[in-house]
């Protein structure tokens, strides 16, 4: 307790008084840096969730639109807003949308340098002609990309699940081809699951294409 004297404070006074109340100002800001930090923190969090969860339904919505899923071992050359991208079916799924006029669309879902997930989109269309694999008309694509979510911290492998009897009506993507793999180029691939880690929660994706194999009488 200080004593007032005729003259006010001593000056011992005043910078105990001083000393005191810096102390307390720096422990209620270390308090309310610790509380906006946690807020911070856990918004992340939740968008981190949120931008997943998301992009786990858009993945598998999307491969249920595909005509047609590039098997395992097939490497794409993609370029979208001055980025290239050089990706591999063995941790990123690609695949053909076909379109009103009968042309294929790619669409790829990968993982860039910066460990962020990508939605990438061809800017012109491609014809896929009767009795030939695609993979030629398609390889090199430019086009539209997208970050769905961030902090990808790890990814599994992709699995590859044959269509039933792996067949169609074409003489080259046709059943009967003995030793079909789904990493071979006459792969018919109905499905794919894949694992995706962000910070410390793991989404699992499995997606199935409803209109593979494709029938072209």
């Amino acid at each position: 307790m200080f004593l007032f004297n005729n003259k006010g404070f001593s000056l011992i006074e005043l910078l105990i008084t001083v000393a005191t109340l810096s102390v307390l100002t720096m422990g209620m800001a270390g308090f309310a840096s610790n509380i906006f930090q946690n807020s911070y923190d856990h918004a992340g969090m939740i968008e981190r969730v949120n931008n997943g969860r998301f992009s786990s339904s858009l993945i598998m919505e999307e491969i249920s639109k595909a005509s047609y899923i590039f098997p395992a071992g097939h490497f794409f050359y993609l370029s979208a807003n001055s980025i290239s991208y050089s990706v591999s079916t063995d941790n990123s799924i690609v695949f053909l949308e076909e379109n009103t006029d009968g042309n294929y669309i790619l669409k790829a879902f990968l993982i860039d340098d910066e460990q962020n997930l990508i939605e990438f989109i061809a800017e012109t269309p491609a014809n896929w002609d009767k009795n030939t694999l695609p993979f030629s008309n398609f390889a090199y694509q430019s086009g539209y990309a997208n970050k769905l979510v961030s902090d990808i911290e790890s990814t599994n492998s992709i699995n590859y699940f044959l269509n039933y009897n792996n067949g169609t009506s074409d003489s080259v993507l046709k059943g009967g081809i003995s030793g079909v793999t789904a990493s071979s180029q006459y792969a018919l691939i109905k499905a794919v699951e894949w694992s995706l880690q962000i910070r410390d929660k793991e989404y699992k994706i499995k997606g199935i294409a409803k209109n593979v194999p494709r029938y072209k009488n």
